[in-house]
């Protein structure tokens, strides 16, 4: 089994080009991500 992994950091991106050039080199499962907002830093004070 070949897996994939295809990742965007915000919903103006699309997800699609990465699917389906994954599918071209064979993958059998595609694992998706997608982040959005920023994260916070925690200060250890």
């Amino acid at each position: 089994m070949i897996v994939g992994y295809a990742r965007i950091s915000d919903k103006s991106q699309e997800i699609g080009t990465q699917i389906e050039e994954l599918k071209k080199y064979g993958c059998n499962r595609i694992v998706q991500e997608v982040i959005t907002g920023v994260a916070e830093e925690k200060n250890s004070d």
